[in-house]
């Protein structure tokens, strides 16, 4: 396995692991504009995908011993990056309009780097991690369509 996959890998892991923590972080402004349900969805997808990501990862065949702790090394290091841009847009506010905003470019860019990764995997025939990237590729993909109705909702 690619050391560039297993840092791709790394950093949609963080994707993963950060969603969680920001959608169970910014519950309160949150239920202004989405469905608590829909919340616990988004929080309950994101440690599936993470969880996936992981196991598939221990189960690989291509996977080297030291490739599982240089992809959570890879995700740490993106998650660090994550809070950093969170901190700077939303200078610690919790407007339900700009924690979504946040959500939107988060969502976005979560959706590009699964897409990069299913990519990446089909043309390794890397067939386990192609299906949870697409899966992940989607999910972001459907949040973000939420996100973009519920701020258009908010804005009126």
């Amino acid at each position: 396995m690619k050391k560039s996959f297993v840092q791709k890998l790394g950093e949609i892991l963080a994707f993963s692991q950060r969603g969680v923590e920001i959608y169970q972080k910014n519950r309160s402004p949150l239920q202004a504009a989405l469905d608590p349900t829909e919340i616990d969805n988004v929080i309950h997808k994101n440690q599936e995908i993470s969880n996936k990501l992981v196991e598939t990862l221990k189960k690989s065949p291509d996977a080297a011993d030291a490739t599982e702790t240089e992809m959570q090394e890879k995700a740490e290091k993106s998650i660090k990056k994550f809070k950093a841009m969170e901190d700077v847009y939303l200078e610690g506010s919790k407007e339900p309009a700009e924690v979504m905003e946040w959500l939107g470019f988060f969502e976005g860019s979560a959706m590009v780097h699964f897409s990069l990764v299913h990519d990446m995997a089909k043309e390794e025939k890397l067939d386990d991690f192609a299906g949870i990237a697409k899966d992940g590729e989607k999910f972001h993909h459907d949040t973000l369509h939420k996100i973009r109705k519920s701020i258009a909702e908010t804005e009126k």
